[in-house]
C-alpha cells in the first residue's frame, strides 16, 4: 500500500539556515579525497567528478558536488524539521567541518524504530550509505508508528559499518557500504519533525534538483575527459568526431536548461504539486541526455572508454552508476496517470 505524507504539524522554531551554506566543511571533504584513492586507484576524486549542484548555487569545485549535494540535503532537512537543539548543534558541528549525509536505501532488515523512555530505539540496517567513516551526522529514514520519520543518528562507529558490501563497479571512490542500526539507542532531538513529514513537497520529489544538477556536472566531465582524449589522439581534425562532440555538447546544454528550471522553480515558490511533476519530468530528461552522451562517447573512443584506470572510463562507471540511483519509472507513471485525467499541465513546461 502506497505511503501517503502526513500533514505538516511540526513547526520548528525560527531559524536562520544562512550557517549551513556558508560553514565550512574543507576537512571533511579532504578526508574523504585522502581515504578515496584506496577505493579507486585512477583518481582520489568522488562519484562522477561533477561540476555543481544548480546554476543558481553552486557549492565548490567538481570533487565537492557528490558529497555536498547530501550535506545539503540534510542540512535543509535539519533547519526544517530539526527542533532548536538539534539545529543548533548542527551548525557547530558544520562549523567544526563535519560533514552530513542522507542514507534511505534499506538493506535486507529495513531500519525500524520505536519509542522507549525519553528517546528511540532502532533496529535494521541501510544499504549503499555514502561517506562511511567521514560523515558524523546522517540522516536515516525509519519506520515507525505506521509511517516514514527521519532521524539525525550518530554513524561514526565504524564497527557497525561494512564497506566490502560496496560492490558497484562504479562510485568506487565514495566510501559507500552498508551500516547496521540494530539495538542503536537514540535521543528525543534526533527525531525530525513528524511522521511523513520527509514526504512532503516541494522538499522531497521538488529536491531532485540538487541530483540532476550532479548528473549535469556528470555529463560534463565525461566531455572534458573524452575532449582531452581525442586531443591526445590527433582525432581533433576528424569531422566524424567533430559530430558526436557535437551532438553531445547539445544534449549538456538541454540537461543544464532543465535543471536550471526546475532550480528557479523551487527558488520561485510554485505550488508544490507542480514543483513535484516537474521534479520527475527534469530527472527523466536529464537521464536521456546523458545517456545519449555515453553512447556517443563510447562511439566516439571505442574500446578506450573502458580501459580501466583511466578516466574516460572511470566517470563513464561513476555517471553510469548514479543514473540508476533513482526508481524515477514508478514516478513516471503517476506523471502519465496525471495527464490523463488532466491534460498537458502547460503551466510548468
Amino acid at each position: 500500500m502506497a505511503e501517503h505524507p502526513a500533514p505538516v504539524l511540526f513547526e520548528p522554531a525560527p531559524f536562520d539556515a544562512a550557517p549551513f551554506a556558508v560553514a565550512p566543511f574543507d576537512a571533511a571533504i579532504a578526508a574523504i579525497a585522502a581515504a578515496a584513492s584506496g577505493h579507486d586507484r585512477a583518481s582520489d576524486s568522488l562519484g562522477a567528478d561533477i561540476a555543481r549542484l544548480a546554476a543558481d548555487g553552486e557549492i565548490g569545485p567538481p570533487e565537492r558536488a557528490q558529497p555536498d549535494e547530501g550535506h545539503v540535503n540534510a542540512a535543509q532537512l535539519i533547519a526544517l524539521y530539526g527542533l532548536p537543539s538539534r539545529q543548533a548543534a548542527t551548525v557547530a558541528d558544520v562549523a567544526r567541518g563535519d560533514l552530513l549525509g542522507v542514507w534511505g536505501a534499506d538493506g535486507a532488515e529495513p531500519v525500524m524504530g520505536e519509542a522507549r523512555g525519553d528517546g528511540f530505539v532502532l533496529t535494521g540496517g541501510k544499504i549503499f550509505c555514502s561517506g562511511l567513516g567521514v560523515v558524523r551526522t546522517a540522516l536515516v529514514s525509519v519506520g515507525i508508528d505506521g509511517g516514514t520519520r527521519l532521524f539525525a543518528v550518530d554513524v561514526t562507529d565504524m564497527a557497525r559499518a561494512d564497506p566490502a558490501a560496496w560492490a558497484m563497479s562504479g562510485m568506487r571512490a565514495t566510501g559507500s557500504g552498508d551500516y547496521d542500526f540494530s539495538d542503536m539507542v537514540l535521543p528525543a532531538d534526533a527525531a525530525l519533525g513528524v511522521v511523513g513529514d520527509y514526504f512532503v513537497e516541494p522538499h522531497f520529489l521538488g529536491g531532485m534538483y540538487r541530483m540532476c544538477a550532479v548528473q549535469v556536472g556528470g555529463i560534463e566531465a565525461l566531455m572534458h575527459a573524452l575532449i582531452d582524449h581525442l586531443r591526445r589522439r590527433g582525432h581533433g581534425g576528424d569531422p566524424v568526431q567533430q559530430i558526436r562532440l557535437g551532438h553531445a555538447a547539445a544534449q549538456l546544454a538541454m540537461a543544464r536548461a532543465v535543471t536550471d528550471q526546475l532550480a528557479k522553480a523551487v527558488g520561485d515558490d510554485l505550488p508544490a504539486a507542480e514543483i513535484a511533476m516537474l521534479a520527475v519530468l527534469t530527472r527523466e530528461a536529464v537521464e536521456q541526455c546523458a545517456t545519449a552522451v555515453l553512447g556517443q562517447v563510447e562511439r566516439a573512443a571505442g574500446t578506450t572508454a573502458h580501459r580501466h584506470g583511466g578516466d574516460l572510463d572511470r566517470i563513464r562507471r561513476d555517471l553510469g552508476l548514479y543514473l540508476r540511483q533513482a526508481a524515477v519509472d514508478a514516478r513516471l507513471t503517476g506523471v502519465g496517470a496525471a495527464l490523463l485525467q488532466t491534460g498537458l499541465p502547460l503551466s510548468i513546461l
